[in-house]
């Protein structure tokens, strides 16, 4: 697994928090995938069950059909998707050649099962992301 991939997805923040050793057994779980200019990589409304990792190239995400943000190397969406196989809550269309990991919700549930300590670090992440936000929500 090619160590770009690996780097890719530690700066998930679902898996903040997980060894190397880890995040290669989740790295090959994934599959490379290309994406060409114009091409809708999730649909808003549509069902999930994939989460993808920008590797090289950008995209936008619209809400409506209104264009409400970009997303470039790096970035990361689907991660909810993963979990519950919900309704894409934004369409992610490519702005040029994009190259990316996808994993499949498949996949990351059956990998959670063999790996409890992965699914462990996973939870307390959920965890802490839901109380950021909620504690945001309150503030405001």
């Amino acid at each position: 697994m090619a160590k770009n991939q690996i780097d890719a997805l530690s700066k998930v923040h679902l898996f903040e928090g997980l060894s190397k050793r880890d995040l290669k057994r989740i790295a090959d779980e994934t599959r490379e995938e290309r994406f060409v200019e114009g091409k809708e990589i999730v649909k808003q409304g549509q069902g999930g069950g994939r989460m993808y990792v920008i590797l090289n190239g950008r995209c936008s995400v619209l809400v409506g059909g209104r264009k409400r943000g970009s997303l470039s190397a790096g970035d990361h969406f689907g991660v909810i998707s993963m979990f519950d196989k919900g309704q894409r809550s934004a369409t992610v269309v490519a702005d040029g050649l994009v190259d990316a990991i996808s994993l499949s919700s498949w996949n990351f549930l059956s990998l959670l099962e063999e790996h409890p300590q992965i699914a462990r670090k996973v939870m307390a992440e959920l965890a802490r992301l839901v109380r950021e936000n909620t504690s945001k929500d309150l503030t405001h």
